[in-house]
């Protein structure tokens, strides 16, 4: 009896001591199960961050650039823009920029590689050529100057490949530049630096309706030059001041305009090496009884444009644009 007892006590023991085993197994189960789970969370998070960082990465790649298609739709946009302000812009370039301020831009971007934007100091990466852009500070890629040289607007690809419109109304080193308020050049730029035409409806039709028989010199000085760019190429790196105008009027009301091109400027802005005491012809406009901007072809300008060369009248803009 006592034997059967102590084998009794014995069974239990071990069967307890199963018991244990069992859970510790099953323990030791769930465990590996929490870590394997959290190894996959882990696994999970992990491409999640890097599919981020692949779009991010995507996106910081984007190309920067702008092209001479780019700039003359700019060209284009500020020239009818004036128009509807009575103003008229002129086109800063690198190599003969306008006065702003009685300040010679020129030599204002080349000492000046920073702005005031919204209270705080913004690098700028002034005029840039093809595969100068910066990611670290914004890409001035045109500028213009308003005729009483007070207004200059730039216009600047920033690092993340978006456009901003700023206006400068005030003197000063560095200048202090913010976001035009103006929706109409805002837009329009950010049309052209996604690569598309601007084709605000408003702006097309003030274009059209501008009385060119009432027109200010320096509109006029605007109009003639935008088409006899698009006429004559070799003309295109150039400013209203690269030109000497002579204006007269006849009895008829119209107004002749003679243009030549000013060596004495264009070797001291562009580096030519033309004889200084010497002009060079460009052509005689005529804007005629109807409000049309016309031509005599003579001229270095006669010799690359489509049209007569005996002095007859060509038109080649029936409206300011």
């Amino acid at each position: 009896m006592k034997r059967s007892w102590l084998m009794l006590v014995g069974t239990l023991v071990l069967l307890s001591g199963c018991g244990a085993g069992t859970k510790q197994a099953a323990s030791s189960s769930s465990s590996t199960k929490s870590s394997q789970k959290q190894s996959s969370s882990k696994s999970t998070s992990s491409k999640t961050a890097s599919s981020q960082s692949s779009s991010a990465s995507s996106s910081s790649t984007k190309t920067l650039a702008w092209s001479a298609t780019q700039n003359q739709r700019l060209l284009d946009f500020m020239t009818t823009f004036g128009s509807q302000m009575n103003q008229a812009y002129t086109q800063w370039q690198t190599n003969a920029a306008p006065q702003w301020f009685g300040l010679d831009l020129a030599q204002y971007y080349a000492d000046h590689p920073e702005v005031t934007l919204n209270g705080a100091k913004q690098s700028v990466n002034w005029m840039p050529n093809a595969g100068q852009f910066s990611r670290d500070a914004a890409n001035i890629v045109a500028a213009y100057v308003d005729t009483h040289d007070t207004i200059l607007y730039l216009f600047a690809i920033m690092p993340d490949g978006t456009g901003q419109a700023w206006v400068v109304q005030q003197a000063g080193m560095p200048a202090t530049v913010k976001k035009t308020s103006n929706q109409q050049v805002s837009s329009a730029f950010t049309t052209i630096v996604n690569g598309q035409t601007p084709s605000d409806a408003s702006a097309s039709s003030n274009a059209t309706s501008v009385n060119t028989k009432n027109l200010t010199q320096p509109q006029i000085k605007t109009w003639i030059l935008h088409n006899l760019q698009k006429q004559a190429p070799a003309y295109a790196k150039y400013t209203v001041d690269a030109f000497d105008w002579t204006f007269s009027t006849d009895q008829l009301g119209e107004s002749s305009i003679e243009v030549s091109v000013n060596h004495a400027y264009t070797n001291a802005h562009y580096g030519t090496n033309a004889d200084p005491n010497s002009t060079e012809e460009v052509g005689l406009f005529v804007i005629n009884s109807k409000g049309q901007l016309t031509v005599a072809n003579f001229g270095s300008f006669g010799s690359s444009a489509q049209g007569p060369k005996d002095g007859s009248n060509t038109i080649i803009a029936t409206s300011y644009n």
